[in-house]
Parts: C-alpha cells; sequence; structure tokens
C-alpha cells in the first residue's frame, strides 16, 4: 500500500490508501490481469500512472466496493459476490516458454488438470510472437532458453501484455536482480525448479483461492 509522509501537500495526498492491482484481485478473488482488464474496460475504478510499458494502475478498495455494488448499465454485476462468481469461471491463460520437453510437459499435464488454456513455447523469442495475439494472463518463463532467456522475453512481454503476471521458473535468481527490475518498473516472481504440484498450484490461483484438486 502507498503512504504519504506527512507534511506532505494535497496533490501527494492523492495516492494515500491506494493498493496495486495483486491486492486489489485478492480482495475480488481475481487474477492480477482481470483486475486490469476490468480497469481497462471502465467496470472498476483504478488510477492509471506512467505510460507505455512503465504504467501502473492503484486502486482504492472502498471506490471498487462502492461501483460494483451500484448498478450500471454497463452491465457490470451488482455486488461483489456476483463478480466473484462471474469472474471464477474463467480459467486463466497460461503462456508456458520451456525448453525442456520433460518439463513442458509436466506443465502441460497439470495445468489441463486444472482446466487452464495454456499454449507452449520453447524459447523466448517464440514466447514473445505468441503473446501478440494470445495475451496470457501468467507467463511461466524458463530463466535459461535458447535465443532469449527469461528475463529478456519477461520484459518484452511486459511491453506487450503489461497486465500479465510474469514468473521465471528457475533454481534460484539472484535477489539483486529482481531488486534491479523493479527499480526499472518490472514485477517478476519466482517458480523454483524443479517445482511441486502444489507450487505451481499457488502460483496460479494464488489470487483467485480455487480449490486444489
Amino acid at each position: 500500500m502507498l503512504k504519504t509522509p506527512k507534511g506532505t501537500n494535497s496533490a501527494s495526498n492523492m495516492f494515500e490508501n491506494f493498493v496495486d492491482a495483486d491486492e486489489a484481485g485478492k480482495f475480488l478473488s481475481l487474477t492480477r490481469r482481470r483486475v486490469l482488464d476490468l480497469a481497462r474496460a471502465g467496470h472498476l475504478p483504478g488510477h492509471p500512472i506512467g505510460n507505455g510499458a512503465k504504467r501502473v494502475w492503484r486502486f482504492r478498495l472502498s471506490e471498487i466496493a462502492a461501483a460494483i455494488t451500484t448498478p450500471k448499465k454497463s452491465g457490470c454485476p451488482t455486488n461483489i459476490e456476483q463478480l466473484r462468481r462471474k469472474e471464477i469461471m474463467k480459467m486463466p491463460k497460461i503462456l508456458v516458454a520451456e525448453d525442456d520437453p520433460r518439463l513442458a510437459h509436466l506443465y502441460l499435464m497439470f495445468l489441463s488438470q486444472w482446466n487452464c488454456e495454456t499454449v507452449v513455447e520453447h524459447t523466448g523469442t517464440d514466447a514473445i510472437r505468441r503473446a501478440v495475439a494470445f495475451q496470457p494472463d501468467i507467463a511461466l518463463l524458463g530463466v535459461v532458453m535458447p535465443e532469449m532467456g527469461g528475463v529478456e522475453a519477461g520484459i518484452k512481454l511486459l511491453e506487450i501484455c503489461p497486465g500479465t503476471k510474469v514468473v521465471l521458473v528457475t533454481e534460484s535468481v539472484p535477489p539483486e536482480t529482481l531488486e534491479q527490475l523493479e527499480e526499472r518498473g518490472y514485477h517478476f516472481e519466482t517458480l523454483p525448479a524443479p517445482f511441486s504440484r502444489e507450487e505451481l498450484h499457488a502460483v496460479v490461483f494464488g489470487a483467485q483461492g480455487k480449490v486444489l484438486k
């Protein structure tokens, strides 16, 4: 949550008590990508900050609650529970970039069990090409791949699909690398490799609260 230091002027206070799309997603039991889509469509009140790939959205939970409890001609559901029930049925679109055939098969095996719409590419370059049309909710990217590694692919992917949740799948990512990416405006999550079924499920459905089956 953004906090405004004491003594700042009213212009600075405009961002007080804001949350990011991840926190708004937890409140609504939706993916980060879906929250951003609803905000861009005008169904949820959001406040864009910045331009281009560096643009971020901030939300006030009180504004979201007020907006979706008030009937609108736009067709937005009239309360939070209706919105949750409607959106929870939309399974996330997953883009996997992995050059190891065995690991790619493991992704498909698990994600198909959860009825996710999944596509697999074997290089970072092919993943970027696919993302243009596919517009994934989540991208699971191997860090070491032919032609283009996961970090570079993740940066390019966010330029194309700024609402996508990017997850780097690797044995380890140096904390300073993630910090440097954050400073540049790129938020990446990580998934250890090899991963368990439960760990993959948490990455994919953590913000939606779905039950592991």
